[in-house]
């Protein structure tokens, strides 16, 4: 598995491949010449979003603004009533987001979340179905991130572990900055297609 590096090592060693309504993806400069990015080969359906904080709102009020059908799940009633004024449809649980969408994106405050959020009785992963997209953009510890990811390879889903670098205001401009880690090629070209 490939992992993203901490943002202040990985600067210097990544490449900005592609732009995509105005947001960066970077990848490891030997994985260059081998990434062919096609948005037509793995479009996604309904988008799956979990986590409307801060940064979570603005990138699931972008996905919405694009045109995407998005499903929205966050504690937080009030930041899910604010995206359904936008167009998004709610759902009561990871669990209902991972029924409704084959592509799941979450943006969560730290790795206890995200393994409840994933792993959880209620977790993404009880729900979503074999080829599945999940894209965690979270600040989490790596092992974290190895650990979901593992689990998804066991169940046939695609992880990716895409960090974000821009803050919130990069988040609202839709500008942010993923830093992605997947399994493999294929993996990175449909979270590309995606972010």
């Amino acid at each position: 598995r490939k992992v993203a590096m901490p943002c202040l090592f990985l600067a210097r060693s990544c490449l900005r491949i592609t732009h995509s309504a105005a947001q960066t993806i970077m990848f490891f400069p030997r994985m260059r010449s081998r990434l062919n990015f096609s948005t037509s080969a793995h479009q996604a359906g309904t988008i799956g979003f979990i986590g409307l904080g801060n940064m979570g709102a603005s990138m699931a009020a972008n996905m919405i603004k694009s045109g995407k059908p998005v499903v929205v799940y966050d504690i937080n009633e009030a930041a899910v009533t604010k995206l359904k004024e936008l167009g998004a449809h709610s759902a009561s649980s990871p669990a209902a987001v991972a029924a409704t969408a084959t592509t799941v994106i979450s943006m969560l405050p730290s790795s206890p979340h995200v393994l409840d959020v994933y792993l959880g009785t209620n977790g993404i992963l009880s729900k979503a179905t074999a080829g599945s997209l999940l894209i965690d953009c979270s600040t989490i510890d790596p092992k974290v991130a190895q650990q979901v990811g593992a689990a998804c390879d066991a169940r046939g889903m695609t992880f990716c572990d895409a960090p974000v670098s821009g803050g919130t205001a990069g988040a609202a401009a839709g500008t942010l900055t993923f830093m992605c880690g997947a399994a493999d090629d294929a993996a990175m070209a449909r979270a590309a297609a995606v972010l």
